[in-house]
């Protein structure tokens, strides 16, 4: 028999220290795979998601759209002024290392308090700590801000529920404005939860609506138990 070795919780919401997340292996990671073509295929049930959002497999990404690509795409305002960090002079890559022809998750966000991201994790440990966490990027150029003044930018609210009926609300962040820079800046964004079911909902859903400026890239999407310090045997299934 294989057994899972998974910690006891030190806390409820938060980063993981880097001692208490270096040496656990992720239960899941999602780094959406990697290929020649500048646009995966694949859709987000193959990386157990779904989305509100709908695929697009060609540039430009549409309002309310989303594509897996390994390139920021090109984004023309007025079909003249690139808007996003397209090219890999301005580093619009994906986040993973070493991974040549890596996807990434780009988001042209629609609606206010629309999802991005659920995904359904089972088999957690009661009253164990975890760790959802993910990269972000701002894809806009900074130099829409000196068109635009102050354009919106994007904030995520995390959130994980229990996957149950009752959709207890566990924990939930909210990134506030991911910023923009004249080059693909990735910054981790974490959430600690206890688990009190043994399955749960892990969300990421839009504080900010449609327009020009909030755009999201996402990549590395991770969840691990929080801390190594202390471990419990739970048996797969």
């Amino acid at each position: 028999m294989i057994n899972f070795i998974f910690s006891v919780p030190i806390e409820s919401v938060g980063l993981c220290s880097i001692n208490d997340t270096t040496d656990g292996k992720p239960l899941f990671s999602i780094t959406f795979g990697s290929n020649s073509g500048q646009y995966s295929n694949e859709k987000p049930s193959s990386f157990g998601f779904s989305t509100s959002h709908q695929q697009q497999f060609a540039s430009p990404i549409d309002e309310g759209m989303f594509s897996f690509v390994n390139l920021v795409p090109e984004k023309k305002m007025n079909g003249l002024i690139d808007m996003w960090l397209n090219g890999e002079k301005k580093k619009g890559l994906d986040h993973t290392e070493n991974d040549i022809g890596g996807y990434m998750y780009i988001v042209n966000v629609g609606a206010n308090n629309s999802e991005i991201f659920r995904s359904t994790v089972n088999y957690l440990c009661i009253g164990v700590c975890y760790e959802f966490s993910m990269y972000l990027a701002n894809p806009i150029q900074d130099l829409i801000n000196i068109v635009y003044l102050t354009p919106p930018k994007p904030d995520i609210r995390l959130e994980v529920r229990t996957a149950t009926n009752e959709n207890q609300l566990l924990a939930q962040f909210s990134t506030g404005d991911i910023l923009d820079y004249d080059k693909m800046a990735w910054s981790k964004h974490s959430l600690l939860f206890t688990a009190t079911s043994s399955s749960v909902a892990l969300i990421m859903i839009t504080n900010v609506g449609p327009g020009n400026g909030n755009d999201l890239a996402i990549d590395d999407i991770e969840l691990r138990v929080c801390s190594t310090n202390h471990s419990i045997v739970y048996p797969p299934g």
